[in-house]
């Protein structure tokens, strides 16, 4: 019985911690930000039409920022980035250098929509490293990968490639989705190790900290 308690305790901090138990360097909140959607045309749809006594009144439309933004507890119905067809771009600015480990996409689980299909989610997509985002040359390949429309709504993704270069830009290339003339992203994030910088310590600072020693040892010696 406490090993069950003790793995729904830990179940439950996964699902409080982002729901990976891993840091979201893509995360707005904390620093990221788009940086780019190339050629990428936004899909503005009609039907999120706001009204005022049957009167139209303007179009909601969500931009590729609801990307990168943490939304409570999961993905609700209709907030997510669309753009026409299955081709698209997001280019994110991420909130440090880092190596990139892997990649999560998470999107509306099948349950939650309205017509029972989520033929709007990627399905092939590409995942860039770039040094320079306008230097094609720099940027180098991490992974191909596909979303199981099937599985679970969060679905994480290790790189394919390595790239031992430190990066702050990754690129979000979908290519297809499962059958819908537009594309909806939800949530991406990515994950990684982060530069860590030690602290500097002068020549003086160490000579210091011994001379410091070498005082208490003497102290220590004459009591």
């Amino acid at each position: 019985m406490e090993k069950v308690r003790n793995l729904l305790k830990k179940e439950l901090r996964l699902f409080e911690a982002d729901h990976t138990g891993m840091p979201d360097y893509a995360l707005e909140s904390s620093g990221g930000s788009v940086l780019s959607t190339r050629c990428t045309v936004q899909y503005n749809e009609r039907s999120r039409t706001q009204k005022l006594f049957g009167i139209p009144l303007w179009f909601t439309s969500y931009s590729p920022r609801t990307v990168i933004q943490r939304k409570g507890y999961g993905a609700s119905a209709g907030e997510c980035w669309a753009f026409y067809g299955g081709h698209g771009f997001l280019t994110i600015g991420l909130s440090d250098l880092i190596n990139v480990t892997a990649v999560s996409y998470e999107h509306l689980p099948i349950e939650l929509s309205p017509d029972g299909h989520i033929s709007t989610a990627p399905k092939n997509f590409l995942v860039w490293s770039y040094q320079d985002i306008d230097d094609i040359y720099s940027r180098i390949l991490l992974g191909n990968f596909t979303f199981d429309a099937l599985g679970d709504p969060l679905q994480i993704f290790y790189v394919q490639h390595w790239d031992e270069r430190l990066t702050n830009i990754i690129e979000l290339e979908t290519l297809t989705n499962w059958g819908s003339y537009v594309t909806c992203l939800y949530r991406f994030r990515v994950h990684g190790q982060a530069l860590k910088i030690l602290p500097e310590f002068s020549e003086e600072s160490e000579q210091s900290n011994l001379s410091f020693s070498n005082v208490q040892a003497k102290s220590h010696e004459r009591d």
